[in-house]
């Protein structure tokens, strides 16, 4: 049957079950009833003809399809019994006066015909018809779905095939032009070269440039340049000697303009932390000498360069493989594109079989492996005749394995026409990779760059350059004591003569400076340690929730979250701030003023451990001084310290945190321009908001639940009103509720609440429900919930803490019903699927057991399927499966063979328990806190397992009733 026809008998069938329902509700509820009112209200004569109308619309709907006609049939029964029934009921008004005798001989009539177990079963008959129509039209819809996705994958083909025979039409005519010109002879073949290069030019250059621009889109991320401008640039007159002709025989290094020139393979340069490597490879990188040195050595060749500057604080780009090779490969198609390009879209049209468009180059996403290939490709010398030479900062700061990074680097180098200037800590990773390599140690180099940047500094000072002249001896002894206990560490110099200056604007002599710095200490750790100890003790609780508040933002992988606005505001803004405060739109005075009062409490507050770099008008960015000072940070010790600062305090970092993002998207509010950017940076950072409820939910640390469940609301609100504005703006209204403008996630008409379920913000739902406790009593609102909670959050990758036991728990606590239907599947059923497509592979049984065996106490049915159509173990499909099959197939098969026969056990109760309530008028009642008698920690031999599984699945369905 077309699915036009099966919804109009499908439309039918509901009216008739939704009609024979209320009647049988009416009917049990007048049985049950000791007044009149619903005898008042069941009009016979009107149910009877409705009845009949209903019952000639299904006899014409000429149901073809077995199952609706099955359907169908039954629907007739019930109806001719319902309507003889009605028959019997119908009142004689003029017999009876007065409403209760109306009543009693309506009441008694009932009762003579229709038993009570009669009417239930009716109304259970109609309840299994209303399922099996909802099964029957969602693998209906499902079949009709498929259809059209292969009509639609046939179309796209068809759309793929015209492409190409385009693509290849237009190849074929531009040669054949070609040709022709080439056959008039050569008397004139100079104006034929110029026709076939104008002609080439006129059918090629526009679109390749589209598409070399679209490519490089592709390649591109907004991180990209970064690091590289943020690292500090050399102080003048220093790491000149890198590119000197000689070097100091006392001093082990290899002479870098020797390797730039002739040099092949990797050139390493290490130093201490805080040596200033990154500095260096800056200064390198950008210095046209380095070029000129280059040059020599590519030759006729042409040469290309790229650089990289890994970073540890910064986004999962800035520190990973693939932010690498999309840099290195970006910065080479800048240089060359009208050779390297051709590769690069030849390689993925081979891969992709088919002619490429500007839309399929810009809208790729590059795998890994697909990089490497690029990168190998383009470095061949044999596919491209061209010399390359990277230099990578900082692979000490790379997120992956090191050993792995080094030896794909070394390999690529093995090439005469490939190399690499790589800098790192003096690791053993990399010393075992790079031994016998060229190299430098920059801390042995930079003892005359250190001391001139002292000199330089210092005596910039008025007060320093009086002291020189009074004492220039012991001036002389300061400058040489600060560059001998610096150790080559620049970073310790730069903050030693910070101090120093603060001293000299204090007006300090020479022995108050020598003072100074001998109670400095000479290593950087310390050295932290002891500015942080300066701090004034009034400032440290403010000190230590910036920090808090600084690391947690530091995972959260969102650069606008590291502008120095909104870390002004997360420290500053207070609970009435973000509920009360009248939000006014940005500007860039308030802007300014917000980063100087952000310099200062850094730079008081924090003892300039953390600073910002950049301009607030430019996109200023706050991060760590160094990564030194993370690893100090981050260190176990001093978190002790932080943490302790706030302990008697109500403070929370993700709570300071979601009340600046609620005033960003108040701030949004009051935005002129209402499109997808905005809508795209509202919708994170409300997905950013429930994550740290979450997280503030599981810190232990919420002192204050009611102003936290308040302030989740105020999210909720202004997210809501948002997107209202939103719809206005664009003319046309999908929802009233943000969640639904986003095109993967949706509430399905359940609320926020089903929002804080999908989340797992457990101490929310609790507190709503336990304010409201009808909410589980509205329509479908039971079942959404509990199907929420099943399943995996949005943009959540770790399976298992994405699906809460607790909230399964907190929910079922309060009354939702594992085996309750929305649409056509049960909460139970949902999760059976999707663990089962999963499959025994995943590394998150055990919390998948748990949730099954809450379930199971907890009354879910143990007779219904899941349906799926995915590959099991074995390599057969299948649509159906029971409770037995998803438990062998996820944890039998996984290896967890005592957890699988404790379910098996499980299951087996609660058929004997179902089999007894049969035979008697109790349920069971089946609790949360109920544990089984089984012994978990005795080890189950597997051939014990493969014995009890097959005795379970090949009796527990046969020794009791379906």
């Amino acid at each position: 049957m077309d699915p036009l026809s099966a919804l109009g008998v499908a439309a039918s069938i509901v009216q008739f079950i939704q009609f024979g329902s209320s009647i049988t509700s009416q009917a049990l509820e007048i049985y049950k009833s000791s007044e009149g009112s619903s005898a008042d209200n069941f009009e016979c004569e009107n149910a009877s003809k409705r009845l009949r109308e209903l019952c000639n619309g299904l006899k014409n709907t000429g149901c073809y399809g077995v199952a609706l006609k099955k359907i169908c049939e039954g629907c007739l029964e019930v109806a001719e019994e319902l309507e003889t029934l009605l028959g019997k009921l119908r009142l004689n008004e003029t017999a009876e006066n007065g409403t209760l005798r109306k009543w009693r001989s309506f009441r008694q009539a009932l009762k003579s015909i229709w038993s009570l177990d009669s009417i239930e079963r009716l109304k259970r008959r109609l309840a299994a018809f209303g399922n099996e129509l909802e099964i029957h039209l969602i693998m209906a819809l499902r079949e009709q779905a498929n259809a059209l996705t292969n009509e639609q994958r046939e179309s796209f083909s068809a759309i793929q095939s015209l492409t190409r025979n385009l693509s290849n039409t237009r190849r074929l005519i531009r040669d054949d032009i070609f040709e022709q010109g080439q056959k008039f002879g050569v008397e004139n073949s100079a104006g034929h070269e110029k026709t076939r290069t104008v002609l080439k030019a006129l059918i090629n250059d526009g679109e390749e440039k589209k598409m070399r621009a679209a490519f490089m889109r592709s390649l591109g991320y907004s991180e990209m340049q970064d690091r590289h401008r943020r690292i500090a640039e050399a102080h003048e007159q220093t790491f000149r000697w890198i590119f000197a002709k000689s070097k100091k025989e006392d001093i082990p290094w290899s002479p870098f303009t020797d390797w730039l020139q002739s040099g092949n393979g990797v050139y390493w340069i290490n130093g201490k932390a805080g040596s200033g490597k990154s500095t260096l490879m800056r200064y390198v990188v950008e210095n046209r000498m380095t070029n000129d040195h280059l040059d020599i050595w590519s030759g006729t060749e042409a040469l290309v360069t790229g650089a990289f500057f890994f970073w540890s604080s910064g986004t999962e780009e800035q520190r990973s493989y693939t932010g690498l090779l999309r840099t290195l490969l970006y910065d080479m198609l800048l240089q060359h594109p009208e050779f390297l390009f051709p590769v690069l879209s030849s390689m993925l049209e081979s891969q992709w079989d088919d002619s490429l468009s500007e839309i399929q180059f810009e809208h790729h996403r590059w795998s890994l492996s697909e990089l490497k290939r690029a990168f190998t490709l383009i470095t061949d010398h044999s596919i491209v005749p061209m010399k390359f030479c990277f230099f990578i900062d900082g692979l000490d700061e790379y997120s992956g394995d090191h050993e792995e990074m080094g030896e794909f680097l070394k390999q690529v180098a093995m090439s005469p026409h490939v190399k690499f200037c790589l800098s790192s800590r003096p690791w053993i990773v990399f010393e075992d990779t790079f031994h016998g390599l060229p190299m430098l140690r920059l801390q042995d180099l930079t003892y005359g760059d250190i001391k001139a940047y002292v000199a330089d500094k210092l005596e910039r000072h008025p007060k320093m350059r009086d002291l020189s002249r009074k004492e220039p001896l012991h001036s002389a002894e300061l400058i040489g004591e600060i560059v001998s206990k610096a150790s080559g560490v620049f970073l310790w110099v730069v903050l030693v003569v910070s101090n120093l200056l603060t001293g000299l604007r204090n007006r300090d002599d020479i022995s108050d400076l020598r003072k100074r710095l001998r109670v400095l200490p000479a290593e950087l750790e310390k050295l932290y340690k002891h500015m942080l100890g300066q701090v004034d003790q009034v400032y440290q609780e403010r000190a230590s929730r910036t920090f808090r508040i600084f690391r947690v933002l530091s995972g959260m992988n969102r650069k606008e979250l590291m502008m120095s606005f909104f870390i002004d505001t997360a420290i500053t803004s207070t609970y009435e701030t973000a509920i009360t405060t009248v939000v006014d739109p940005i500007n860039p005075e308030e802007m300014q003023k917000r980063f100087n009062h952000l310099d200062w409490h850094l730079k008081s507050h924090c003892a300039g451990l953390i600073e910002i770099s950049g301009l607030p008008q430019l996109g200023d960015c706050v991060s760590y001084l160094h990564r030194t000072v993370q690893d100090f940070v981050e260190s176990g010790p001093l978190q002790t310290w932080i943490i302790g600062r706030t302990t008697d305090t109500d403070f929370e970092p993700n709570i300071s945190i979601l009340i600046s993002l609620i005033i960003k998207i108040k701030q949004a509010l009051s935005s002129y321009k209402f499109d997808k950017s905005l809508l795209r940076m509202v919708l994170a950072d409300l997905q950013s908001i429930m994550n740290r409820a979450k997280a503030a939910e599981y810190s232990g640390m919420l002192k204050k639940s009611m102003k936290y469940i308040e302030l989740v609301d105020e999210a909720d609100r202004v997210g809501t009103v948002f997107a209202q504005k939103y719809q206005q703006v664009q003319q046309y209204v999908t929802s009233n509720h943000w969640s639904d403008l986003s095109k993967n996630h949706g509430r399905h008409g359940a609320g926020f609440l089903a929002e804080a379920v999908s989340y797992g913000l457990r101490a929310y739902v609790t507190a709503k429900l336990k304010g409201d406790s009808t909410i589980l009593l509205q329509s479908n609102i039971n079942n959404l919930l509990l199907i929420h909670a099943v399943i995996p959050s949005y943009g959540r990758s770790d399976l298992e803490s994405s699906i809460s036991l607790e909230m399964i728990k907190v929910l079922i606590g309060h009354g939702a019903n594992p085996n309750q239907i929305w649409k056509g599947q049960t909460a139970w059923q949902r999760y059976l699927t999707w663990i089962h497509e999963y499959g025994s592979s995943s590394d998150c049984l055990l919390g998948w057991f748990e949730i099954c065996r809450v379930f199971l106490l907890c009354g879910a049915s143990v007779n219904t399927t899941c349906v799926s159509n995915h590959k099991l173990p074995n390599g057969d499909t299948s649509s159906s499966h029971t409770v037995l099959d998803v438990i062998d197939d996820v944890f039998g098969k996984g290896g967890m063979h005592e957890q699988a026969l404790e379910l098996f056990r499980l299951v087996e109760k609660r058929r004997r328990s179902d089999y007894e309530c049969t035979q008697s008028s109790n349920g069971p009642e089946i609790l949360i806190s109920q544990t089984l008698g089984t012994n978990r920690k005795r080890k189950l031999d597997p051939s014990e397992f493969e014995f009890s599984r097959k005795r379970w699945k090949n009796t527990s369905s046969l020794a009791f009733p379906n």
